[in-house]
């Protein structure tokens, strides 16, 4: 593959791929707030519609987040494989890393916002 293709394909995965991380990401921290606060759209849910949200869109949101991210990283590990000059490489492997430190980085995050949660909505039902 042409060099100019792999660093235009480059530039595409790495600006669309940021584009999908933040806005996933501010999807999911939307949902988040609602969860946690229990209002949306200045309606008040009970706790079962908040721990519906919480598997039914906020769960699949971090997943969405890890694996697009993850799925992009991957695509520009193989992206650098193509490029024949060390620059470009580079950038491919650069935004590799940015992929994976987004979909490792959600994996954490989300493993522990879950937890916390969870825990306060165990606490909103035991009231």
């Amino acid at each position: 593959m042409a060099d100019f293709t792999v660093l235009a394909a480059i530039a595409f995965l790495f600006v669309m791929g940021t584009s999908m991380f933040f806005y996933l990401s501010n999807k999911t921290n939307d949902v988040g707030y609602q969860i946690l606060t229990g209002v949306v759209d200045g309606v008040a849910m009970s706790v079962h519609q908040r721990v519906f949200m919480l598997y039914n869109y906020w769960v699949p949101y971090v997943g969405s987040v890890a694996c697009c991210s993850g799925f992009l990283a991957f695509a520009q590990l193989q992206l650098a494989g193509q490029a024949r000059d060390d620059g470009i490489r580079i950038l491919a492997y650069l935004a590799a890393l940015f992929g994976a430190a987004g979909a490792i980085g959600w994996l954490v995050l989300g493993a522990s916002a879950f937890v916390h949660y969870r825990s306060i909505l165990r606490q909103a039902e035991a009231s």
